[in-house]
């Protein structure tokens, strides 16, 4: 009898992950609002990742006792009905013991998690990266306009003491 597919199921509704995903976001009408929400949206990400990176390792531990647990288990019961024991036979059995499948599938799922985490505190620094690159090209851009406009007074000038010291030259 086959066993039924199972979907992976969605991740779970998490405030946090959803107001850091929504943080993610660049408007340039709020460029200067983002910038000064960057620091503590930065360390509202990296105390996220920290959370399910101990998630994940407490799945694991949980997971390491399953297995031997189970692992006992099978020994003990090959020793009392005097069977042979072979590493391959250990495995099997571990991974058809329900207990063993519901542990990898947790620490699976905190793996994953911790890996988003990771990502959003990648994201974070991209963020970081592009209002450093708006921040780089208004300095730029302003400093341009200030020699323009130093050039076009400069230039207005030359033409103030050409025009009266030539009067009759237009």
């Amino acid at each position: 009898m086959p066993k039924p597919q199972s979907k992976p199921l969605p991740p779970a509704k998490d405030d946090q992950l959803d107001h850091l995903v929504d943080g993610l976001s660049l408007n340039a009408d709020t460029v200067l609002q983002d910038a000064s929400h960057l620091a503590h949206q930065f360390l509202d990400a990296a105390n996220y990742r920290v959370q399910k990176m101990r998630k994940e390792v407490e799945a694991e531990m949980a997971l390491d006792v399953a297995r031997a647990e189970a692992e006992i288990e099978i020994r003990n019961s090959a020793t009392q009905t005097g069977e042979k024991v072979t590493e391959n036979h250990i495995k099997a059995h571990l991974i058809l013991n329900p207990e063993v499948a519901a542990a990898t599938k947790l620490f699976n799922d905190r793996q994953a998690e911790h890996e988003y985490g990771k990502l959003l505190v990648e994201a974070y620094r991209i963020k970081r990266d592009c209002l450093k690159a708006v921040c780089d090209l208004t300095s730029a851009e302003r400093a341009i306009e200030r020699i323009v406009g130093m050039s076009t007074t400069s230039l207005q000038e030359v033409r103030n003491k050409a025009k009266s010291k030539y009067p009759g030259v237009a």
